[in-house]
């Protein structure tokens, strides 16, 4: 059905956009195609928030040595 409220003809939701530059070739949802995560377009980004995340959590660790 085609929702027909004040807020949804404000935002209506784009169903198909073009990919460009670095999107282009890549997936939204890889694993679900049967091709590898590092096809995702948000695959650099999620490798750079995870290594983000384990340098924090070493650097807590040491932290938490030192203060023993």
């Amino acid at each position: 059905g085609i929702r027909d409220d004040v807020f949804a003809k404000a935002h209506r939701v784009q169903v198909e956009t073009e990919k460009t530059g670095e999107e282009s070739g890549k997936y939204l949802h890889p694993v679900e195609h049967g091709v590898s995560e590092t096809l995702g377009i948000n695959h650099k980004y999620d490798k750079n928030v995870e290594t983000q995340h384990n340098l924090t959590e070493q650097i807590k660790l040491k932290n938490e040595k030192n203060q023993e």
